[in-house]
């Protein structure tokens, strides 16, 4: 009737592994349409929408998108990482786009990125991968893929906040040096060395960049 409150339209792009206790608070308050979309069914619909979710399957959220989204009034991304939102027209069309950034206390729980950058470290210097597809396809001649020992090497670790200092501990457990360069002014444990980027460079067998992907 009259009185009925029409209710906010949300947009959820990337529905897949999306918490359903999550989508059970929205729906209270609003109707909630999962994707995908294809880039070309994204164009004919976003202008039902108030609010889009996104992470970073779609493809960039850029102009096009907003100049066809007249309703919207946010972008919401589960991500520390922004690259895939033009933030500059967002600003512009004054929709605010709403993410991890910033959200230190619930990110420090957050051990995903760290274990997997570790688990990519040891496939490499243990030549898992190629060692896997050798036995897939019936061999096993193991000294091909001799691997070599973390113990006793030097991790240079670019950016020492949240992933970089826990990349930190898990190179100490693993008999390593540690050695760090950070352009912020930091504090670091007394196992860690902070180095000007050309020491490190210099004295790194192994180099993990932990920094935000932006122009600087």
């Amino acid at each position: 009737d009259d009185n009925t409150v029409e209710k906010i339209r949300i947009l959820n792009l990337e529905p897949k592994g999306y918490s359903q206790k999550a989508k059970a608070i929205l729906e209270q308050f609003a109707f909630v349409e999962d994707g995908p979309l294809e880039h070309r069914e994204l164009m004919e619909n976003i202008g039902r929408f108030d609010a889009l979710i996104v992470r970073f399957g779609h493809g960039i959220i850029d102009r096009e998108v907003f100049d066809r989204g007249e309703r919207l009034k946010a972008v919401a991304s589960a991500t520390t990482g922004l690259n895939h939102i033009d933030l500059e027209a967002a600003k512009a069309r004054h929709i605010a786009v709403l993410s991890l950034q910033g959200e230190t206390g619930f990110l420090e729980g957050i051990h995903a990125t760290p274990e997997h950058t570790w688990a990519l470290l040891l496939a490499v210097i243990r030549n898992i991968p190629d060692a896997v597809l050798h036995v897939r396809e019936g061999g096993w001649d193991r000294d091909v893929f001799r691997g070599t020992e973390l113990y006793g090497k030097t991790i240079g670790i670019i950016g020492f906040g949240r992933i970089g200092s826990k990349l930190a501990k898990y190179a100490q457990s693993f008999g390593m040096e540690v050695l760090t360069y950070d352009e912020k002014k930091i504090s670091v444990p007394e196992y860690v060395g902070l180095v000007p980027l050309d020491v490190l460079f210099a004295r790194s067998d192994i180099v993990s960049v932990n920094i935000s992907y932006n122009d600087s």
